[in-house]
């Protein structure tokens, strides 16, 4: 079961992870033990940055992935947020899987930066896969695993939602993908745009609040963002 339907729309946590997967490089920059992230459904499709969105739906639900560092940025509130905290996903330098080049010849991007950043990546490697000699093997059994562990995830936290929180399952509740900050999770980046504020962040528009009164847990984060935004100056840029 890969599929879950908000209303008459069908979201894809499988579509939706493998893309985001595939939408960054800088997972190589990530331990080999991996570092948490939150996984929530928002309105379209989770942009790649500022400057490159990559985005082809804009209007139906998606499952975004944010570092669980980042907590108070995700525009949810409440319960809904202390729900999506308890049910983490943990991703490592191999999210991305193996590449192909011309010939059709498996690699790993990276390879290189992962090994310094990891320096005891070998070992690692041998002792969570003993009988597996292959590194183009090894990332992508890694690769699967971890897109699998998400999927699970992601079925969780829907259905808890759905119990206890279902407004936050309406799509009329979300605001725009272009109405979040949207920031570069690189780490590489994060140093260095991370500045005297510690956020890196991109603008963000402030919905009409009058509207209609389903918006206000969705515009009363999305104001709390601006107030932050209101003081940086983001230069955001894409390394991927």
């Amino acid at each position: 079961m890969t599929h879950i339907f908000i209303g008459s729309v069908n979201m894809n946590p499988l579509h939706d992870i493998e893309r985001f997967s595939r939408l960054h490089s800088w997972f190589r920059h990530l331990s080999f033990q991996g570092k948490n992230y939150l996984m929530f459904p928002w309105k379209g499709e989770q942009p790649k940055n500022y400057f490159q969105p990559d985005v082809e739906d804009h209007d139906n639900p998606h499952w975004w992935i944010w570092d669980a560092a980042d907590i108070d940025e995700i525009p949810l509130s409440g319960k809904a947020k202390d729900l999506i905290m308890r049910y983490p996903v943990t991703f490592n330098c191999f999210l991305k899987g193996t590449d192909k080049d011309t010939r059709g010849a498996r690699y790993v991007q990276g390879w290189s930066t992962i090994q310094k950043i990891n320096p005891d990546i070998a070992m690692e490697i041998a002792d969570a896969h003993p009988h597996i000699r292959d590194i183009t093997n090894i990332v992508e059994i890694e690769h699967i695993r971890q897109v699998h562990e998400a999927v699970i995830q992601a079925h969780r936290i829907y259905l808890i939602l759905s119990e206890q929180c279902p407004e936050v399952l309406q799509v009329e509740n979300m605001v725009s993908h272009t109405e979040i900050p949207h920031k570069d999770l690189s780490p590489s980046l994060r140093r260095k745009h991370k500045g005297k504020h510690g956020k890196l962040m991109t603008e963000i528009t402030i919905t009409d609040t009058e509207a209609s009164p389903d918006h206000t847990q969705a515009d009363s984060a999305g104001t709390r963002l601006f107030r932050k935004l209101s003081k940086l100056s983001l230069k955001d840029s894409s390394d991927h």
